[in-house]
């Protein structure tokens, strides 16, 4: 009997690690995508690491600026990003409620003279990002 209820635990434990391992993956990838935006990065390995993890239908929400991007026009703006982003730094930390559909994210683009910080939310399916809505929350990034 004790076996039984031994086994009906690990059974039940085993769902409970899958997500872990599925939220983990998720944290990952967002992790990936603020390393590829990093100034230390030059414009083709910008792009490539960018578009490996989007999914090809994906879109990106700039809220401040009222504009939705497909894959496509997101990876061709980041000519401008290499040239705003020189000099400066990216920094992120993940938010605890993050899940592994939806990764949510403060950051703070450090452009040399002046920051910003954003909350910015990616929706996750089959290990690329679906989405992402970024939104202004200072105008500076005293408080990261």
């Amino acid at each position: 009997m004790n076996r039984l209820v031994l086994a009906c635990l690990a059974l039940a434990l085993v769902p409970a690690a899958a997500f872990a391992e599925s939220k983990a993956v998720s944290v990952g990838l967002v992790n990936a995508w603020y390393a590829a935006l990093s100034p230390a990065n030059k414009l083709p390995e910008m792009q490539f690491e960018i578009t490996r993890l989007l999914s090809d239908s994906a879109t990106i929400e700039l809220k401040d600026l009222n504009t939705i991007q497909t894959k496509a026009e997101f990876v061709e703006s980041l000519e401008g990003w290499e040239a705003a982003i020189k000099g400066g730094r990216v920094s992120h930390k993940i938010d605890a409620a993050s899940t592994m559909n939806n990764v949510i994210a403060t950051a703070c683009y450090d452009f040399g003279g002046n920051a910003v910080m954003t909350r910015e939310v990616f929706d996750i399916v089959d290990m690329r990002i679906t989405r992402s809505v970024q939104e202004t929350i200072a105008e500076r990034c005293d408080d990261f």
